[in-house]
């Protein structure tokens, strides 16, 4: 019988809000247990913390527990420049092992049938490996705002005082290719030529990038016709020129950043390198978490038909370990559970137990447990991912399922976002984002499309409305807010 949720407890604690996001309850399980236990015994670090709460995609950790983490990190990487580096190669290679053992577990299941008694084994082993996975989470977290103001630090004392934020501009955006813009090159250059795409290429690109629609881990990817629609649509309008364009910025930006790495000094290029590879892999760590499943599908439906569900994506609204229990025990999946927790649920993770929570409680929690301030000001204030000035309206897209009401001109105001944004964050006149941090997703795209961009407010979805007229100052990170819609 699963424990009751202790919400006056709950709502006692100090919380550092994180961000929000939704995620299934399978991904859910998978992150935030993996990151209240030690499982990944080759990190020796003590990266494990207490007291994680998902309320409803809100997701916020136990204050006292964040710092003490994040103090033992900062003073990890200055006894050792190169800790992220080393911590980074680890989660690398360890990925490699479960896309090695994915595809061969596949290839097992389509090969024909499966025991029973393997497939336990095979699943339980992927949840391990996952768990060991998502050790890496927050180490990018920890330092990105060490790293930021070690390296402004020294831009400040060398540099003109009047060049600090276009070398910042530059320092802060990562070397490394983010795989948004490797499927974004890659379409291009097959909508730049004249025959019409291939079937072998259509199956390449579904293969190499059709896990960025699943984002949610909730077994959604891009089809071979969403491409095939999005290379006509990219015909029509000079993909040649955007190409190139690309390809431009990316030698242009490659340049700077080694001549401004080479005027730090060698000391200070650690720390470049760095954040460089801190800001790549903070979207790099949870897109392998979702991509790894792309290898799994046959497995999948083969192990959500045995606990009786009709829908394999279904599978992802059940914990691993519940998915686990359920096989061992020969018995069917509770469909009324599974329905529920469609509607949302909660799950808060100690070192001892991770739990999930739907239904009623859900309603309890939201209603008890406070974990933002309100703002009624006509101000909001984050801090700066891509500078520039805008007017205009804003739109909240919350979801994927408001993409369809954003229009070109626009001030797109969300939680977060992710790849699956980017086709309506290029047609944005301005970004802004409750979620903060010069790693998060915004930040990386905004600095490629060089679109003005603000992060961190924390509230910008609670104060403003669609339709609300605001002027989003990038240069000093505020957003000011004009004519209130209705």
């Amino acid at each position: 019988m699963t424990k009751k949720l202790d919400i006056d407890k709950l709502s006692k604690i100090k919380w550092k809000y994180i961000h929000k996001r939704k995620r299934t309850p399978f991904y859910a399980y998978l992150l935030w247990d993996g990151i209240t236990k030690h499982y990944n015994k080759e990190i020796d670090f003590p990266y494990e913390m207490n007291n994680w709460l998902a309320l409803d995609g809100d997701l916020m950790v136990e204050e006292r527990e964040y710092v003490n983490v994040q103090d033992k990190a900062i003073l990890r990487l200055k006894q050792n420049p190169k800790f992220l580096l080393d911590t980074v190669n680890l989660a690398y290679k360890l990925n490699e092992e479960i896309v090695t053992f994915a595809k061969a577990v596949n290839d097992k299941v389509s090969d024909g049938q499966i025991e029973k008694t393997l497939l336990i084994e095979l699943f339980d082993k992927y949840v391990g490996l996952s768990l060991k996975a998502s050790a890496f989470m927050l180490f990018p977290m920890f330092l990105e705002s060490y790293l930021e103001n070690s390296i402004r630090e020294e831009v400040i004392r060398i540099f003109d005082k009047n060049e600090v934020e276009k070398i910042m501009q530059v320092l802060t955006t990562s070397v490394r290719t983010s795989a948004t813009l490797e499927e974004e090159i890659n379409v291009l250059e097959i909508a730049v030529k004249k025959e019409n795409p291939s079937v072998e290429e259509h199956e390449k690109l579904v293969s190499d990038f059709g896990w960025l629609k699943n984002n949610l881990m909730d077994g959604n990817f891009y089809s071979s016709d969403d491409y095939l629609r999005r290379i006509q649509d990219l015909k029509k309008d000079n993909p040649k020129k955007k190409l190139s364009e690309i390809i431009t910025n990316q030698q242009k930006h490659l340049k700077q950043a080694v001549e401004y790495k080479k005027a730090l000094g060698s000391d200070t290029a650690v720390l470049v390198d760095t954040l460089s590879e801190a800001i790549f892999f903070r979207s790099w760590r949870t897109e392998r978490m979702y991509r790894n499943v792309q290898y799994l599908q046959n497995f999948l439906t083969v192990t959500a038909g045995l606990i009786g569900l009709k829908d394999v994506n279904d599978i992802f609204l059940l914990t691993p370990n519940e998915v686990s229990s359920l096989l061992e025990e020969n018995k069917p999946a509770n469909v009324e559970m599974i329905n529920e927790r469609k509607s949302g649920f909660v799950l808060f993770a100690d070192n001892k137990n991770t739990t999930i929570y739907s239904g009623e409680i859900l309603t309890e929690a939201k209603n008890g447990i406070v974990f933002l301030e309100q703002n009624n000001s006509k101000e909001i204030k984050g801090q700066t991912a891509f500078p520039g000035k805008a007017t205009g309206k804003v739109l909240l897209i919350l979801s994927k399922d408001d993409f369809n009401k954003f229009r070109s001109g626009h001030i797109l105001v969300s939680h977060s976002t992710t790849p699956d944004y980017v086709p309506i964050m290029k047609e944005s006149l301005a970004i802004i984002t409750d979620e903060g941090g010069i790693l998060s997703h915004a930040s990386v795209i905004s600095r490629e499309l060089k679109i003005p961009c603000i992060i961190g407010t924390k509230n910008a979805t609670q104060v403003l409305k669609d339709g609300d007229l605001v002027e989003v100052d990038a240069e000093k990170g505020v957003v000011k807010i004009y004519l209130i819609n209705g």
